[in-house]
């Protein structure tokens, strides 16, 4: 160890040195300096393991050069040396950053060992309580940021609904021959292109749409095989190290292929010219994962986790983005996006799960994604066909949503498939025409709305009328929504921004005769 002793008088110096040697198993080497300046030259030169400085110096006397020393090398043990007279003032050096002190005249080689070995253990520990505030820090930053994109992502949900839905009317009121059809196409190009972003904004924060079923996720991998091996530059070999016989996970197999990609793709473009991308999948215990590296670790309960790692020899990350790399629209690629790695985290929270990040600048990355394992033992359930019914409706239909765009769309929508239609822009104002007319045969339901929202209407619709068909709608997900619902289930999702053709085809759906 060495250490550096900045102190004006000889004899304190002297008495150091003899503690120091004779202390056993002694790897100490000592460095003597007699004036702060002498002492700063020093350690910027080659900083020590250990300072042991004196509060009463030639050019400096008192606690100000401990803070100086503290902010221009934080990772340095501090002990001060004091006259029995200072002890006030070396209380003072302690709240300004100091390990310990120690009174001249009154030391002995016990008393300076014991005060070396709590300095460095005491600086450890902060050290590490230091990193832990910064995780912390980061994990909820990222939760807000999170909490901030789905918000963003739920209104233009909203706003690309009435764009979406406008512009399919108007194609439907005009020639199939009309020019203007071109420009309604590529208004709902343009709208469905901006959706894709708010879904991936969604996904960033945990509330993208899920289709659950028990998986293995070592066949998700192997299903993705094909095409991870066309999105990676052609000089880059994929090599797979799979376990066959993993459990079961609840997951939605489309989203984890998305999670593959985006590594997979992130991975390539971290290496330039040859090199190579190993994916693996495998099985641990809840205590088998490095904390230290994982972004999200207030998700995880304890357990086992079947596991994917994506890992590569590219360039590494920079140290100075490593708390960046899940910020939404961050990239340090000149054309990148900014939302591989956010969707990424975001699948990996929807689905309970963690991720942890290794790298090294030069040397490559790794990610590698956990997911809880299932005690369902049926593998890829199907969904049911959907029984045909007719095309055309009698009847009263309810749209209830506090975005008048979006209750003029769905109105139209559903009048010209034969519907009578009314509208609420909230729940209050929706159950007082419940009320005056209980002959609806089917209600369109926002999820977020003023003074009652959706989960309080579809419970009232339930105890009143419990005849009424119900269709939820909402920028969030179904499986984020379906928390939500205890005692009562509405009959359909669909999810915002729809087409005129699946809101037709979820009305058809859940008014089929053999819809239970």
């Amino acid at each position: 160890m060495n250490i550096f002793l900045i102190d004006d008088d000889p004899d304190v110096a002297l008495i150091v040195r003899e503690m120091l040697s004779d202390i056993r198993g002694n790897q100490f080497e000592l460095d003597v300096f007699e004036s702060l300046e002498e002492g700063w030259n020093a350690i910027e030169e080659e900083a020590p393991d250990l300072l042991l400085l004196d509060l009463g110096l030639p050019d400096d006397h008192g606690v100000e050069k401990v803070k100086r020393f503290r902010d221009a090398y934080p990772s340095l043990p501090i002990i001060i040396l004091t006259s029995s007279a200072e002890e006030e003032l070396a209380g003072m050096a302690l709240k300004n950053g100091a390990q310990d002190y120690l009174v001249k005249g009154k030391i002995d080689g016990r008393g300076l060992w014991r005060a070396i070995e709590f300095s460095v253990q005491r600086q450890s520990i902060r050290e590490e309580l230091q990193k832990s505030e910064r995780r912390i820090q980061e994990i909820q930053r990222l939760e807000s940021l999170g909490i901030l994109a789905g918000g963003i992502a739920h209104d233009f949900n909203n706003i690309l609904t009435a764009i979406l839905g406008n512009a399919s009317l108007a194609r439907q009121e005009l020639p199939v021959d009309s020019q203007v059809q071109d420009y309604l196409s590529s208004i709902e190009n343009s709208a469905l292109r901006a959706a894709d972003v708010c879904r991936q904004m969604l996904d960033y924060s945990g509330k993208g749409r899920f289709e659950i079923q028990t998986l293995n996720l070592t066949r998700v991998v192997e299903d993705t095989g094909r095409l991870l091996a066309i999105s990676i530059h052609k000089k880059v070999e994929l090599h797979f190290r799979l376990v066959s016989h993993l459990p079961l996970i609840s997951g939605d197999a489309l989203q984890i292929r998305q999670a593959i990609l985006n590594l997979t793709a992130n991975a390539s473009e971290s290496i330039a010219g040859e090199g190579f991308i190993k994916i693996s999948t495998g099985l641990v215990d809840f205590h088998e994962i490095d904390f230290k590296s994982l972004f999200t670790p207030l998700s995880l309960k304890e357990g086992r986790y079947v596991y994917l790692e994506v890992a590569d020899n590219g360039a590494g990350i920079d140290p100075k983005n490593f708390s960046r790399i899940f910020e939404p629209f961050f990239s340090s690629k000149f054309a990148g996006r900014g939302l591989g790695l956010p969707v990424v985290l975001g699948i990996s929270r929807g689905h309970h799960g963690g991720v942890t990040v290794k790298s090294s600048l030069g040397n490559g990355t790794s990610f590698r994604l956990y997911f809880p394992i299932t005690n369902q033992v049926v593998e890829g359930e199907l969904p049911l066909d959907l029984a045909s019914s007719p095309s055309v409706f009698t009847g009263r239909a309810l749209v209830i949503d506090d975005e008048v765009t979006i209750r003029k769309v769905a109105v139209k929508i559903l009048e010209s498939i034969g519907f009578r239609v009314d509208q609420a822009q909230d729940g209050i104002e929706a159950l007082e025409l419940l009320q005056k007319n209980s002959d609806y045969q089917f209600v369109l339901l926002d999820m977020t709305m003023p003074r009652m929202d959706g989960i309080e209407v579809l419970y009232e619709i339930r105890k009143l009328y419990p005849k009424i068909k119900v269709l939820f709608t909402s920028g969030f997900s179904e499986r984020d929504l379906s928390r939500r619902f205890h005692e009562v289930s509405p009959d359909g999702f669909i999810p915002k921004p729809f087409r005129v053709e699946l809101l037709i085809e979820k009305v058809k759906e859940i008014l089929s005769p053999n819809k239970s």
